[in-house]
């Protein structure tokens, strides 16, 4: 009779212990596909934004026309980014928004020095602020491998 119930206990406490590591078996399986998810959220994130700060666009970015500045714009402002690249997110949008207004200043055509210096400056800080999203999203990719 001992022995039944020393294999009865034994047996529930097996079942115990089985249960316990599928719970946390399952919460790691959770984990790792909330991480997998998140992960391909910021690629997919990376792939929409990237063209609008990839170093090919740096050159081209001061001589666009405030028409497409002011469409890149809103597209951009319509993307919800993802929490790791909110930061990177926001100094793009930051960064077209400085440079359609040094566009702005310059195309009014002041004749006066300090405005066009104050326009110049705002476009080459504007192109500081979209090389900053590129070099945060190649950081990512150099941290977080596909």
């Amino acid at each position: 009779m001992r022995r039944r119930i020393a294999w009865l206990a034994l047996s529930l406490l097996a079942l115990l212990a089985l249960g316990a590591a599928g719970v946390l078996g399952w919460r790691w399986i959770q984990h790792e596909r909330a991480e997998r998810e998140a992960r391909q959220a910021v690629y997919f994130y990376i792939r929409l934004t990237e063209r609008y700060s990839a170093p090919e666009v740096w050159g081209i970015l001061p001589y666009a026309s405030p028409r497409a500045l002011t469409q890149t714009y809103s597209l951009l402002t319509g993307i919800a980014p993802p929490p790791e690249m909110v930061e990177a997110h926001a100094e793009l949008i930051e960064g077209y928004k400085i440079i359609f207004g040094g566009q702005k200043l310059l195309l009014q055509g002041h004749a006066d020095g300090v405005v066009r210096a104050e326009a110049e400056f705002m476009e080459a800080w504007g192109l500081a602020r979209v090389r900053e999203h590129y070099r945060l999203i190649r950081e990512y990719r150099e941290k977080h491998p596909p």
